[in-house]
Formats: C-alpha cells, sequence, structure tokens
C-alpha cells in the first residue's frame, strides 16, 4: 500500500506564522515523528537557537542549547535521503543532526538559500508555502553573538496541525494537556509561594527586624522573659554572712512589687577585665616614668660633657686624656666639703694660739 503524499501544518512563531507542506510519502519516519511532536506539544516555547546568515535558521532543541532534543520514538532514528528530493532553493525544511549519520531527534532548520552541500547529508521532509518564507527570512536577518544565536532569539508559540496523513498516531499525550499541566503547576508554584508570603508575614508581626531565624529567636527569649541573676547575692560559698535575696532577684520585673533600697542593694564588685585594664594602665606608666628619667639622665650626662668640652678649651688643651691626666675629676660637693673642712683648721689653729 503507497503511503500518503499529503501533510501540512501551521508554526506560529513570535515573528509571524511559517506554512509547511510535508513531503510524508518520501519521509515517513521525519514527518511521523514531526507531527506526534506537534500533537505533544512539544515544541511549544522552543527558540530558534542558531542562525547561521544567508543559509539557515535552526530551531527544535527544547533546552535552548543545541545539544539537546529527543524524537518521538524514544531514541535516534535513521535518515531518509530521497534522490528527488534537491536542497535546490529557500524555505526548505530538513532534519538536524549530530554530524553523523543516522543520528536525528528533534531539532529541525529551514534554508535560507540554495544549500548543495546538505545533499546526502540530512533528511528533507518539508518546504515553505506563499509568503511566510518571508518571516524565516526575518529570522536569518536578526543581531547576533559572537556564537551565532540570536540576540533576542525568536520563539515557537506553537504548531497547528491543518492535515494529518497519519490517523494511527498516538501521542503519548496532547498539547491541550501539556499546557493543562503546565498551568497547574504554574498554580501550584504561585500558591506556595503565596503561603510562604503569608507565614513570613505571620511570624514577623511582632518585630521591627529583618534577621530571619535570630529575629525568630530573639522573640521567643522576649516571651520567655527569664529572670535576672545575680552570682555574687547567690553564692553563698564566698560569702560568711547570707544575705537575704529580694524578690526581683528571682521573679521577672514585671512581678515585683518594692524593689531593694539602696543602702541594702550590695556593692558590685570589679570585673576581671577592669582589674586588668588598670594593671597595664600602672604598667604602661612605669614604662613611661622609667623612659623619662632615662632620657633625663642621658641629657644631664649630655651638658656636662658639653661644659666639661668648655673648660677643657679655656685652659688651652685640647686633649681629654691630658685633662684627665693632670686634673684628676672632682665633684663639687667634694670641692665644698674640703674647704669647709680647712677653714675649721685654721680655726682650731687661732684658738690654740690664744690659749
Amino acid at each position: 500500500m503507497a503511503l500518503p503524499t499529503k501533510g501540512r501544518v501551521i508554526i506560529d512563531t513570535t515573528v509571524g506564522e511559517i506554512d509547511i507542506e510535508l513531503w510524508s510519502k518520501e519521509t515517513p519516519k521525519a514527518c511521523r515523528n514531526f507531527l506526534a511532536l506537534a500533537m505533544e506539544g512539544y515544541y511549544d516555547g522552543v527558540i530558534f537557537h542558531r542562525v547561521v546568515p544567508g543559509f539557515l535558521v535552526q530551531t527544535g532543541d527544547k533546552t535552548g542549547t543545541g545539544g539537546g532534543g529527543e524524537s518521538f520514538y524514544g531514541e535516534q532514528f535513521e535518515d531518509e535521503i530521497h534522490p528527488r528530493l534537491r536542497w535546490s532553493h529557500r524555505g526548505l525544511v530538513g532534519m538536524a543532526n549530530n554530524g553523523t549519520k543516522n543520528s536525528n531527534d528533534s531539532q529541525f532548520f529551514i534554508t535560507l538559500d540554495r544549500a548543495d552541500e546538505l545533499h546526502g547529508k540530512h533528511t528533507l521532509f518539508g518546504r515553505c508555502m506563499g509568503d511566510t518564507v518571508y518571516n524565516v527570512m526575518k529570522i536569518g536577518e536578526m543581531e547576533l553573538d559572537k556564537e551565532g544565536r540570536p540576540v533576542y532569539p525568536p520563539k515557537i508559540k506553537s504548531i497547528r496541525i491543518v492535515d494529518n496523513p497519519f490517523d494511527d498516531i498516538v501521542p503519548r499525550i496532547t498539547a491541550a494537556e501539556k499546557r493543562a499541566q503546565q498551568r497547574a503547576r504554574e498554580q501550584a508554584q504561585r500558591e506556595r509561594e503565596e503561603e510562604q508570603r503569608r507565614k513570613g508575614a505571620k511570624k514577623n508581626v511582632k518585630l521591627l527586624s529583618f534577621a530571619g531565624d535570630d529575629a525568630e529567636e530573639e522573640e521567643q527569649l522576649a516571651i520567655a522573659k527569664k529572670p535576672i541573676f545575680r552570682p555574687e547575692l547567690v553564692d553563698a560559698g564566698k560569702t560568711k554572712t547570707t544575705t537575704a535575696i529580694p524578690d526581683f532577684v528571682t521573679q521577672p520585673l514585671a512581678s515585683s512589687s518594692k524593689p531593694a533600697p539602696e543602702h541594702e542593694k550590695p556593692k558590685e564588685k570589679p570585673s576581671k577585665k577592669k582589674e586588668e585594664d588598670i594593671t597595664k594602665i600602672r604598667e604602661q606608666h612605669a614604662k613611661e616614668k622609667a623612659s623619662s628619667e632615662n632620657s633625663r639622665k642621658a641629657e644631664i650626662e649630655k651638658i656636662e660633657a658639653e661644659i666639661r668640652q668648655l673648660q677643657k678649651r679655656r685652659d688651652g688643651n685640647d686633649s681629654d686624656e691630658e685633662l684627665a691626666r693632670k686634673k684628676p675629676k672632682k665633684s663639687y660637693l667634694s670641692e665644698e666639703l674640703a674647704k669647709y673642712a680647712s677653714s675649721r683648721g685654721r680655726e682650731a689653729a687661732r684658738h690654740d694660739d690664744r690659749g
């Protein structure tokens, strides 16, 4: 029985419709695969991910990368090279592959000009009809990036089957069912987000903070109202006399009736950190004092050396060794004591003479 030769679909894209006639008699596997995927809504929302100016535009990859795609058969299917089908003009539709034979899946392309180099390498299964080929040309003139991808890629909105030559195709899922599932998923996602938003708003209604989990912990601490703890009052092991613990020590502040008088409040002991700070300040002060004394001694020695140098120059002796040899060093106190002793000796002698 001869296979039918009819088949027609309209691809609705963001740049306009593309009317395609299918050659189902010459390429039945490619046409059946294309129609079945269109029935399932596989191509809905898929972009034209590759454009080669003056050569072709390519689409059919659900991932939009050019490295994905799957066939209706569940695996790659073989090429259908027909000797009467030639790549002789623009607007021809063919199956894309990964560069090897019999590696067809869901990707397809449309030529922008004559492409004789594709003979025997790619399955040719349809052509653009009428003026809709100009919408394909629009895609071929779009702005591209360095990798040959459109900067603003057009998209397939849906594929409408006008004439189906294969009545026995049973899609795994119809496009309408797929769209219904997508709408249900989107609705469920919106409901989850709305529920999370409401929970977040209810949780933070008493807070003026945006700290997330920390804010929740602060709220729990504020509600618990932990009692004030005074270890210096309850630690009886360190004190000889026991002191009555006021009510506000073991109960929340809100339940206290009378605060403790000022004279009954124990004096707070200085913390260990404060003592360490005082010790550091004292050590620093001692260091500064010793440093100032050392500098003062050095200054005095410098002045005395200058005085000795002036005396040496006044006596006409430039040699420090000669001055040290001839005139031994004497302190001013020793000279004064010597003068005092000599005057005492003279007075004693005069006293003896008078006697």
